[in-house]
């Protein structure tokens, strides 16, 4: 039995002390929402890099992770309007990676690029 097989239990157990934290009132109000979503772009994350799918997966499916992330975050009332230009900035960031390195799979288009100019 695998440690894949214990997630659901880690994810109960942090979810359940999560919830205890907010009804106490240890932790701000939305905390517990932003840590589900958090949660919830991860989960993906961990289960690809523990079944072993190979290098491809295991990437994209950290990309989708930080995407998961950021956009959790942008949702973050607390957070100035530069912060969440920031994180907009990381954001198309991580999404023009996701773009390339699907790009980058199909190999060498010649059609996306042209004759260059020579330095003078």
């Amino acid at each position: 039995m695998g440690i894949l097989a214990f997630l659901p239990l880690i994810q109960f157990a942090g979810n359940s002390i999560l919830a205890l934290l907010a009804q106490t009132k240890t932790i701000p109000d939305g905390s517990v929402n932003l840590a589900s979503q958090v949660e919830s772009a991860f989960g993906p994350l961990i289960a690809a890099l523990l079944s072993h799918q190979g290098a491809a997966a295991d990437v994209l499916a950290g990309y989708g992770a930080v995407i998961g992330t950021l956009t959790s975050l942008k949702g973050v009332k607390a957070f100035d309007q530069a912060t969440i230009d920031r994180i907009n900035v990381y954001l198309t960031a991580a999404q023009n990676g996701t773009a390339a390195y699907l790009q980058a799979g199909k190999g060498f288009d010649p059609s996306l690029y042209g004759p260059t100019t020579p330095i003078a």
